[in-house]
């Protein structure tokens, strides 16, 4: 990731900043985010965005719902076609009722080590989403803009299954409540388990606009 504000973030972070609202430009043709403040900086930005191909805007999910019945059907069609991926999109997918049930257990999954196992890492996602319903609005938006933008994403499911961008951001604003509530140990130790995983390395305190940019792998 090539963040354009990682050493004013770093500064404030090391001067002891409870959060840092990180504005961001991205180095898109015509989609520029202003900055916002930190309470409001996971919903509320100002997108002005290129028009995106009409087939693609065509299939935008209306709501949350609609997006987790696209990715089931995206993973029913995948196994279909791999039958060895079962376990996996069963595991991830299949079974899940939605959205932020079957993105918490795959983070978890793509994070755990043997002193902090996937079950321990799922409950610590879940009730950062639970407290903070924005993460999920955040990473509903963080697809949907891969879906639009990113040619090799050829449907939602691919991004949420695979792109280590996508986990790490989310990942990160997990680490962000947590060091919001004063769980600043247990946010460290995220921030470094994400970097050694998805080599995605941003400090706890950052916070990050809702459609920040960063390369799709």
């Amino acid at each position: 990731m090539n963040f354009r504000q990682t050493e004013t973030a770093s500064v404030a972070a090391a001067k002891g900043a409870r959060s840092v609202a990180v504005g961001c430009r991205i180095s898109r043709p015509g989609v520029v985010v202003s900055p916002v403040e930190d309470d409001q900086a996971m919903t509320e930005i100002s997108v002005v965005a290129q028009e995106s191909a009409p087939s693609r805007q065509h299939g935008v999910p209306a709501d949350e719902g609609e997006l987790w019945q696209t990715l089931h059907l995206d993973a029913e069609r995948a196994v279909a076609g791999e039958e060895m991926l079962r376990g996996f999109l069963d595991l991830a997918v299949l079974r899940h009722d939605d959205f932020a049930s079957g993105l918490g257990l795959l983070l978890a999954l793509k994070l755990a080590e043997d002193s902090m196992p996937a079950e321990r890492l799922g409950e610590i996602a879940r009730a950062a989403m639970a407290g903070d319903p924005r993460i999920i609005t955040a990473a509903i938006a963080d697809l949907i803009a891969i879906r639009m933008r990113d040619p090799a994403a050829e449907n939602y499911l691919r991004p949420f299954l695979y792109y280590k961008g996508f986990h790490a951001l989310q990942w990160h604003r997990i680490g962000h409540r947590l060091w919001r509530d004063g769980r600043r140990e247990l946010a460290q130790f995220l921030q470094s388990r994400v970097s050694q995983v998805f080599a995605v390395d941003i400090h706890p305190a950052v916070l990050l606009c809702p459609d920040f940019s960063y390369p799709p792998g």
